[in-house]
C-alpha cells in the first residue's frame, strides 16, 4: 500500500481532475477512497476529511529570546 504522503497526493490529483469525487470524501471518506482507488481498510481504521488551513505567523518582535 502506499504511504500516507503518496494516498494524500494521489487523493488531492482525483479531486483535481473529477469535480464530483470532491463531495464523496467529505460524507464518507473511507467508501469514497475505497471505491475509487480500491484501497481496503482495516476495520479499525479511520479517514478523515478535513477543510482546514493552518496560518503560521512569525513570533511577535515582543517576544525576548528566552520566550522564543
Amino acid at each position: 500500500m502506499a504511504t500516507p504522503t503518496e494516498m494524500e497526493a494521489r487523493i488531492l490529483n482525483h479531486v483535481e481532475e473529477d469535480g464530483d469525487f470532491r463531495s464523496r470524501p467529505i460524507a464518507d471518506p473511507t467508501a469514497a477512497v475505497s471505491v475509487d482507488f480500491g484501497w481496503v481498510f482495516h476495520r479499525d481504521s479511520r479517514l478523515r476529511c478535513t477543510r482546514t488551513v493552518h496560518l503560521v505567523l512569525p513570533p511577535s518582535p515582543e517576544l525576548t529570546e528566552a520566550e522564543l
